[in-house]
C-alpha cells in the first residue's frame, strides 16, 4: 500500500502564519491571551491564538460540523431535516471528494495543528518569556495539537503525525507519512499525559476557555476509551490506565457536577441545565461554587462584523446553536427578544423515546428533567411587529400538546399527558402521526369537580369543532386538546390570535379523576385517533441551548448568529467515561463504576448527587446502560457519532446492533429524515469515514490513496 502523501492546503507559509499578528495589543480571544510584549514572545502567543482560532474562525471545527455536520446528526440522536439530493453537504451523505465543506473542515484541522506545532517549535529557542509561562503555553499547545490529530483520525483513518513546523521541514521534503490509527491516537495521548504536569489547575484563569490541567486530563481519557473500545484497535490496557488517572480527578480534582437548579428571568430551571444557559450567555467563567462542571468551552466571543464593537474586524460570527439547532421562534426582528430558530437540526424520537418508558415506568423511571430540556415542549410563534391579542406576548409559548379542562375543573398542580403516537401511520410531514392514546406521566394533584366538591369524577372533553381556529374560539365550558406547531401563521378569523394547528377533531376523549390525580384518559368507543398533527419529538427541535438566555453583542440581535460557546470536554463526561473504564478494565471496580454512572442520573432527576436513591439509581453497571446514559446527558455535544464507532455501533450489517438502523425503525416514513438515513444504510463501510479531498489527492497523486468506498 502507499504510505506517503503531501498535505498541500495545510502548509502555510510563514508570513502568512504571522501576518494575523500585525496589531500585536489587541485580544483577539477569549482565552485570556493577548499579543503583548515584542520579539518571539509574542509571535509564540500569537500562534496559540491562532491555534485555538481555528475551532471558531468561518467554517472552523466547531462554527457546525463538530455539532452538527458530522458530531451528532444521522445517529440515534438527531438529524438535519430537509436535505435531499439537491443539497451537497456531509449530513445529507451525497458529498464527493470535492465538496467544498469538506476541504474546508480538512484545511481547519491542519491548520489548527500547524499554528500549535509552531508553538512549540519555537518555543525551544525563545528567550524573552519566563520559564512557568512557557511551560504552560507548551501544555496548551500539546493539547491543542493531541485535539487535533484525534479529530482528524476519528474522521479520516489513518492521517500523518505532523509534529515538526513547516518553516522546520527542509525544502522538497514536505510529503507525510499516513500512520494508523492507533499510532496517531498514541501520540495524541502522550501529548495530553505530558501536558498534564505542565498545565495549572483551571482555577488559576477561572475560565474554561483556555486549556487548563482538567481539559489535558478529561481529553486523554476520550482519546485512551477510543483506542481501548474500538473494534479495530482494542487496546484493552488502557482501560486500566483511564481507571488510575480518573479515580484521582474525580476525587481530588477542582471539578465537578453542577447540582444547583438556577433561576433565571424568574423561571426556576434545572441544574443539568446551568452548563448549557451559560453557554448560551457567552458566559466562560469557572467556579467553584456556580459552575464547577465546565472543563473546556470552544468560545464565541462575539456574533457580527457588521455592527458592534467588532464592527470592521475580520473575525466574523459563525456559532450558529440557538438557530439552527434551538427552540423553534418565528420572530426574526432584530428587537425580538427571543431569537429566531428555524430547526435545521431536530431531535429524534429514539432519543426521547430513551427518555420516556410507556409501560407506566416499569423500565425507565418518570421525571428524567434532561428530555424536557433537551427536547422542547413548545415554540414561540409571534414576530415582535405583528397584532398580538391581549393577554399574550412574543414571549408567550405555545405548547405542542395541551390538555385545557372545562372550567368547573380545577387543581393544584397539573398532570403531565403525553400523547402516544400510531408510528404505523406516520406522514412525509414535520408533525406526527395520528394520537392513538395517552400516557399519563404524572397525575397531578388537587383536581376537584367544583360543582359538587368531587376529587372523584369524570368527565368528557368533546370532539372540537372545525371553527376552534384559535384561543378566541376556545369554549371554557367544554375544555380541548389542542396543539401548535413551529411557523408564523395567525388566524385570519380572530386577528391577533396565534392559529391552532391540530385539536381533538377525531374524537371525544373521557378523562377519569381519582383522589384528586388524573388517572385516565380514553377515546370514545370504536375511535383510532384524536386528530393528527401533533408534533412529535421530530418536528420540535432542540431545546440545549435557548437564545432567549443569549447576551446581544451587539446591542441588536444577529438573526443568523449567535455567540454561544460550546462545551467540548465537562465532568459529567468524565463520569460516563470512568465508569465505562470500570466496568471493563481487568482492575476495575464496579461499585465505584456504578457510583459514577449514579452521580449523573441522579443529577437528571434533581436529587442529591451524593446519596443513594433506590428510585433513579442503576442496580448494575452494564455496557448498554452507559451507553444508552451517554446518549440521554451529552447528545447533541458532538460525541455521539465517535461514541457509535468506538463501540461498532454506527453502521454495522447486525440490525440489532446499527444505530442506523434503530434510527430508521423509530422515524418510519419520514423523507426528511430518510433521504440520508437511508444514502448511508446503503454504504455502511463506506461511511465509517470521511473522504480525503481531491486537493490533497491531486497535490500527491504517486504517494496519496482515497479511502474505501469513496
Amino acid at each position: 500500500m502507499k504510505t506517503k502523501f503531501k498535505i498541500s492546503s495545510i502548509i502555510l507559509s510563514l508570513a502568512i502564519i504571522l501576518g494575523s499578528c500585525d496589531n500585536m495589543n489587541l485580544n483577539l480571544s477569549s482565552t485570556g491571551l493577548t499579543y503583548s510584549g515584542e520579539g518571539e514572545a509574542v509571535i509564540i502567543r500569537g500562534q496559540l491564538v491562532t491555534s485555538y482560532n481555528m475551532m471558531i474562525s468561518r467554517d472552523g471545527i466547531f462554527a457546525e460540523p463538530y455539532w452538527g455536520t458530522i458530531g451528532c446528526c444521522d445517529t440515534d440522536e438527531g438529524f438535519r431535516n430537509g436535505v435531499s439530493t439537491n443539497v451537497n453537504i456531509l449530513n445529507a451523505h451525497n458529498i464527493n471528494t470535492g465538496t467544498s465543506q469538506l476541504t474546508r473542515l480538512w484545511q481547519k484541522v491542519w491548520q489548527g495543528n500547524e499554528a500549535a506545532t509552531n508553538v512549540l517549535s519555537m518555543l525551544k529557542t525563545v528567550e524573552d518569556m519566563d520559564e512557568e509561562e512557557m511551560k504552560e503555553i507548551r501544555g496548551e499547545a500539546l493539547v491543542l495539537q493531541a485535539f487535533y490529530h484525534f479529530f482528524a483520525a476519528v474522521n479520516w483513518g489513518p492521517v500523518p503525525i505532523k509534529t515538526i513546523a513547516t518553516f522546520d521541514i527542509p525544502t522538497g521534503k514536505t510529503e507525510l507519512e499516513r500512520r494508523p490509527v492507533k499510532e496517531v491516537l498514541q501520540f495524541a495521548l502522550d501529548n495530553c499525559r505530558e501536558a498534564v504536569g505542565l498545565l495549572p489547575e483551571i482555577s488559576k484563569h477561572n475560565t474554561t476557555a483556555r486549556i487548563s490541567k482538567s481539559a489535558a486530563e478529561a481529553l486523554s481519557y476520550r482519546i485512551a476509551l477510543y483506542m481501548a473500545s474500538h473494534p479495530d484497535i482494542q487496546d484493552i490496557s488502557k482501560y486500566d490506565e483511564i481507571v488510575k488517572w480518573a479515580d484521582e480527578f474525580i476525587a481530588n480534582g477542582p471539578n465537578k457536577l453542577n447540582t444547583r437548579p438556577i433561576e433565571v428571568n424568574g423561571e426556576k430551571l434545572p441544574a443539568y441545565a446551568s452548563l448549557f444557559v451559560n453557554n448560551m450567555a457567552d458566559n466562560q467563567d469557572w467556579n467553584p461554587t456556580s459552575n464547577p462542571e465546565g472543563i473546556w468551552d470552544v468560545v464565541f466571543y462575539c456574533k457580527s462584523q457588521t455592527s458592534g464593537i467588532y464592527a470592521n474586524l475580520d473575525y466574523e460570527a459563525v456559532m450558529r446553536l440557538g438557530r439552527d439547532m434551538g427552540v423553534p421562534c418565528a420572530d426574526d426582528q432584530s428587537n425580538s427578544p427571543i431569537g429566531y430558530a428555524d430547526m435545521t437540526y431536530r431531535a429524534s424520537n429514539n432519543l426521547y423515546n430513551s427518555y420516556t418508558d410507556f409501560n407506566d415506568g416499569l423500565d425507565y423511571p418518570k421525571g428524567d428533567l434532561r428530555r424536557d430540556w433537551n427536547i422542547p415542549t413548545y415554540c414561540y410563534k409571534y414576530k415582535s411587529n405583528e397584532n398580538i391579542a391581549a393577554g399574550y406576548s412574543v414571549q408567550t409559548r405555545f405548547k405542542y400538546f395541551d390538555i385545557l379542562l372545562p372550567k368547573t375543573v380545577s387543581c393544584v398542580k397539573e398532570a403531565v399527558v403525553l400523547p402516544v403516537f400510531d408510528k404505523e401511520k406516520w406522514d412525509n410531514s414535520d408533525n406526527g402521526a395520528p394520537v392513538k392514546g395517552f400516557y399519563i406521566e404524572d397525575g397531578g394533584e388537587g383536581y376537584t369537580y367544583t360543582k359538587n366538591g368531587l376529587t372523584t369524577f369524570s368527565i368528557t372533553i368533546p370532539k372540537t369543532a372545525s371553527n376552534l381556529t384559535s384561543m378566541a374560539f376556545y369554549d371554557e365550558e367544554k375544555g380541548a386538546i389542542i396543539g401548535y406547531t413551529p411557523g408564523t401563521s395567525q388566524d385570519d378569523k380572530a386577528v391577533g390570535y396565534q392559529k391552532i394547528n391540530t385539536k381533538n377533531s377525531s374524537s371525544d376523549v373521557i378523562i377519569t379523576f381519582t383522589d384528586g390525580k388524573m388517572t385516565d384518559l380514553q377515546l370514545t368507543a370504536g375511535a383510532t385517533s384524536i386528530g393528527s398533527n401533533f408534533p412529535a419529538a421530530h418536528g420540535r427541535g432542540v431545546g440545549k441551548w435557548r437564545r432567549e438566555y443569549e447576551v446581544n453583542l451587539p446591542s441588536e440581535r444577529q438573526k443568523d448568529y449567535t455567540s454561544c460557546n460550546f462545551p467540548i470536554l465537562r465532568f459529567a463526561d468524565v463520569l460516563l467515561m470512568a465508569a465505562e473504564a470500570h466496568l471493563m478494565s481487568s482492575t476495575g471496580d464496579r461499585t465505584k463504576g456504578l457510583e459514577y454512572l449514579n452521580m449523573v442520573r441522579r443529577r437528571a432527576y434533581g436529587v442529591d448527587v451524593y446519596s443513594q436513591n433506590s428510585y433513579v439509581d442503576f442496580s448494575e453497571l452494564m455496557l448498554s446502560i452507559i451507553q444508552d446514559e451517554r446518549m440521554r446527558e451529552l447528545c447533541f455535544e458532538g460525541v455521539r457519532r465517535t461514541d457509535l464507532l468506538r463501540w461498532g455501533l454506527y453502521t454495522t450489517e447486525d440490525p440489532s446492533k446499527n444505530a442506523i438502523k434503530r434510527f430508521l425503525e423509530e422515524n418510519p416514513n419520514h423523507v426528511n429524515i430518510n433521504y440520508p438515513i437511508k444514502q448511508m444504510e446503503l454504504q455502511f463501510q463506506k461511511f465509517q469515514t470521511l473522504p480525503i479531498p481531491s486537493l490533497e489527492i491531486s497535490s500527491a497523486p504517486n504517494t496519496m490513496w482515497q479511502n474505501p468506498g469513496w
